[in-house]
């Protein structure tokens, strides 16, 4: 798949692999996509519109999970690496939809995932979700912590069902850090200027 795997141990109460095996042993697979670059886009010669590589919810949403995948890591359409929302939300699907006796996998926005993000993401898949959110954490101008505060609220916010720029005005952090974005989501992350 071009992709690798990490291996990371964690204490899970128990077994998480994919068809049995030792329940004393617990092992997280965090998946990588690395593999990306052979997904589905469209062919190169102008005027065809057939497309080639592998369907994305395929590779990254059945095949990782039926190799036994806890969870990985991925773009959404909301970050700087904007993946289109029917991959994302297939991707998704498929990571978590009833499949016989394989396990669920956990989805993990990443790239670009801010305290603008995080509305839309919980709007879009729910709360079953992770948010790897470094840089809408260590980004923020007050420093990490700040950061941190300010990523609980914008979840806080979202969880309640407020919209994050309302909830802002009694949260010094989250105001402070949206002082700091775009309200243009893909502007926050223009690499040409």
């Amino acid at each position: 798949m071009g992709g690798h795997v990490q291996e990371h141990q964690a204490a899970f109460g128990q077994n998480r692999g994919p068809a049995g095996g030792d329940p004393g042993h617990h092992l997280l697979l965090s998946v990588s996509n690395g593999g990306a670059g052979g997904q589905e886009r469209p062919a190169s010669a102008p005027g065809h519109e057939l497309y080639t590589g592998i369907s994305a919810p395929l590779l990254i949403g059945k095949i990782t999970r039926l190799a036994g995948g806890d969870f990985q890591i991925n773009g959404h359409p909301f970050g700087k690496f904007p993946v289109p929302y029917k991959v994302f939300y297939r991707c998704f699907k498929f990571f978590t939809q009833p499949w016989w006796n394989i396990k669920p996998m956990m989805y993990a926005c990443s790239g670009g995932t801010t305290q603008l993000a995080v509305e839309k993401i919980i709007k879009a898949v729910g709360t079953d979700v992770m948010l790897a959110a470094g840089g809408g954490v260590h980004g923020h101008p007050d420093g990490s912590e700040a950061g941190a505060k300010s990523m609980r609220q914008a979840i806080d916010a979202a969880m309640l069902g407020i919209p994050v720029t309302e909830y802002a005005k009694d949260h010094p952090e989250l105001a402070r850090m949206l002082g700091h974005l775009n309200p243009d989501l893909k502007k926050n992350f223009d690499l040409m200027n």
